[in-house]
């Protein structure tokens, strides 16, 4: 079993790897490859498994800053694990009610830290 999750995770990893990588080819200057010469992997992602299902989701980034309605800052919303269960921790009451108040920064702040859907059978299924 262990065996197979690895076999599964390092497929799932070199997808993301190569879709960070066409990405960047696409989109010069807006993402580059982690260094790696430390040991560190080469794109920042999250991972979600289940009993049944494995996730791997690269991200350009791990967050992103909310703005009121006249520009200023407010936050800095960092997604991580909470975002594949369906979840977003903020840590003020302003910004939960920002949020709820105007859907589309939550809109936003997914687009700004996930990669374009590319819709290729490659990126189905392992």
């Amino acid at each position: 079993m262990g065996t197979d999750l690895l076999k599964v995770y390092s497929e799932l990893f070199d997808r993301a790897v190569k879709s960070v990588k066409g990405f960047i080819e696409k989109s010069p200057g807006e993402l580059s490859l982690h260094d790696t010469t430390d040991g560190s992997q080469p794109i920042s992602y999250n991972l979600a498994l289940t009993n049944e299902v494995m996730v791997l989701c690269p991200r350009r980034k791990g967050g992103e800053v909310i703005r009121r309605a006249d520009g200023t800052e407010l936050d800095n919303v960092e997604l991580n694990g909470t975002l594949l269960a369906g979840t977003l921790m903020v840590k003020n009451e302003e910004s939960f009610n920002l949020l709820k108040e105007d859907p589309s920064q939550l809109e936003t702040i997914l687009r700004s830290i996930g990669l374009p859907h590319i819709a290729q059978s490659e990126h189905a299924r392992v």
